[in-house]
């Protein structure tokens, strides 16, 4: 039987089809097996902290059925000291990591900001998180959410640190 080239389609088509399924797994898929699954960490600032050279915040994992694994997490001065117009220092304030956050677990940490004369007046901090999430034992998969930002909202007898849009 003479080669009539007609084998050129269907692999351009298998081609085709392969493409397009890794677009469906990573454009639909992903996505909506993280809303159903929330495997994005939440952080959280504790209430009403002693002042606000104590940056106590938590991490939690809302996650059902993924623990979290292999946390780094840091915290970085949005604004800058008092005084300090014109110069340029390192924003990272504290840096630290976790093995893990177990299934609808949550983790405490602290943020130690500068006191006295060298303390913001009104201080604003990020909180960037780095983590894995194992998807089934088969995909470990790492997640950089967007980094959470907060500002020291002072208030007579009710001062407190609350998420920087809503401070606004």
């Amino acid at each position: 039987m003479a080669h009539t080239g007609r084998t050129q389609p269907p692999q351009l088509m298998r081609m085709v089809r392969r493409v397009g399924l890794v677009v469906v797994v990573f454009g639909v898929v992903l996505p909506g097996f993280d809303a159903a699954f929330r495997t994005t960490a939440e952080i959280e600032v504790r209430l009403f902290p002693a002042s606000p050279s104590s940056f106590p915040f938590i991490i939690a994992n809302p996650s059902r059925l993924f623990v979290m694994r292999n946390i780094v997490w840091t915290c970085r001065l949005l604004a800058p000291p008092r005084g300090s117009a014109g110069t340029t220092t390192d924003p990272v304030m504290a840096r630290g990591t976790a093995t893990s956050i177990r299934v609808l677990g949550d983790q405490e940490f602290s943020c130690p900001i500068a006191a006295g004369a060298d303390a913001p007046q009104s201080p604003e901090l990020s909180v960037d998180i780095e983590y894995d999430t194992d998807l089934l034992s088969i995909y470990r998969w790492h997640r950089h959410p967007k980094p959470a930002a907060f500002r020291w909202l002072a208030a007579v007898g009710n001062s407190r640190w609350v998420e920087r849009g809503m401070a606004e």
